[in-house]
């Protein structure tokens, strides 16, 4: 009992009142983790790569989104994966057509996922092909299907792809938070601008604050919602 004490006020210390009273309700059966566009054509050598390369590796990124989703899997929290994949033999919208098929094409390397990112158990949304990570995939009926309404997203690039399948997701009911530190874009700058939009909104998690979500002690007797509730 004393060690979920000990372990229960060391998670309250990184949430304020309002943050914990809303976390608090975070579970693997309501909560996932949408990880947007981590592949090897943002993270390998290429030109997508030197856009996000300055941030992408001075705010350890990968290292952040590992830790994350190896503690949201260990703790039974479902980790949604959804790639951007273009098939150059059957374009989809304007970027696809703009960029004659070249960038993340179905079948190649720069579509793959980053080593290291994706597990056996991680759901694989499928059929996207636009910025917006719903639009023409099954993200929402593989979301709806797990019982995810709170959704924690990472990924590339922050102001484009993870921002606008945010939006999109609040639209649609779901309650979604953006995790800072395993999200990455071409400057510090455009980082913080959406950063501040989220947080304004109380919608604005670090990878530590997300880990103590998904590492949340279990109580029988609810101490620990308690203590989180209480937070003041």
């Amino acid at each position: 009992m004393r060690k979920i004490i000990i372990a229960s006020a060391a998670m309250v210390a990184l949430f304020s009142n309002a943050q914990a009273q809303t976390v608090a309700q975070l579970t693997p059966s309501n909560t996932a983790v949408v990880v947007v566009e981590f592949q090897k054509q943002w993270t390998e050598p290429g030109f997508y790569n030197r856009m996000i390369k300055s941030e992408y590796e001075s705010r350890n990124i990968f290292e952040n989104t590992v830790n994350l989703l190896d503690s949201a899997r260990e703790n039974n929290f479902p980790v949604v994966q959804a790639p951007l994949v273009i098939d150059p033999k059957n374009k989809k919208g304007w970027f696809a057509w703009l960029t004659f098929a070249s960038f993340f094409t179905k079948g190649t390397k720069r579509a793959e996922f980053t080593d290291g990112i994706v597990k056996k158990s991680d759901i694989i949304v499928n059929g996207r092909y636009a910025f917006d990570g719903f639009k023409g995939s099954d993200l929402d009926a593989k979301l709806k299907k797990a019982g995810s309404k709170n959704l924690l997203f990472c990924g590339f690039t922050t102001e484009h792809c993870v921002d606008m399948t945010m939006k999109e997701a609040e639209e649609r009911g779901y309650n979604v938070w953006l995790i800072s530190d395993c999200t990455a874009t071409k400057s510090q700058k455009l980082q913080k601008r959406v950063e501040e939009s989220w947080n304004a909104k109380g919608r604005l998690l670090s990878m530590a604050q997300a880990t103590a979500i998904f590492e949340k002690p279990k109580s029988t007797s609810g101490q620990v919602d308690k203590l989180l509730t209480s937070n003041n």
